[in-house]
């Protein structure tokens, strides 16, 4: 059997700081875990334990922590809602933080970059989907809009 600091020597080779080296084990993680963990970029036993308990494992939580704005709790929400973290990253891009608000948008557009040009003009998802079923881009909605007019008075009518 190993003494304590043979085994915290391994670590180091492995490129932990001693104090790092006796958390991970505190922790409850082996050398091999750790690594793994730590290579998928989630820097410490804390947050790895907090990707745990929200049901991910090290590579899935590599993939969702490269895009900052996701916490476990709310990359869970958004993978639970079948959007992958490049997705999810899109759709809070444009200030979509909620994987509900984001399937809305994608009754009335195909992609967050669509959602964007309706949003930054102030339509909500329900009104933006009424337009581009009347056959209307944000620009010429916003127009009509302005105008006091709604898609189902422009329906059929040329712009």
């Amino acid at each position: 059997m190993k003494k304590d600091t043979e085994w915290i020597q391994e670590w180091i080779q492995e490129g932990f700081t001693k104090k790092e080296a006796r958390k991970w084990i505190k922790a409850g993680f082996t050398l091999g875990g750790a690594l793994k963990w730590s290579l998928s970029g989630i820097s410490s036993p804390r947050e790895a334990k907090r990707w745990i308990r929200a049901g991910f494992d090290f590579k899935e939580a590599g993939q969702w922590s490269r895009y900052y704005c996701f916490s476990p709790g709310r990359a869970k929400q958004w993978f639970q809602s079948g959007f992958w973290p490049q997705d999810a990253w899109a759709w809070a891009n444009i200030g979509v933080w909620r994987p509900r608000e984001a399937r809305k948008w994608l009754r009335a557009v195909n992609t967050p970059e669509q959602a964007a040009s309706w949003k930054w003009r102030r339509f909500t998802p329900e009104e933006a989907r009424a337009w581009v079923k009347a056959g209307y881009r944000a620009e010429e909605a916003q127009d009509l809009k302005w105008k006091g007019l709604s898609p189902d008075d422009v329906k059929n009518e040329s712009v």
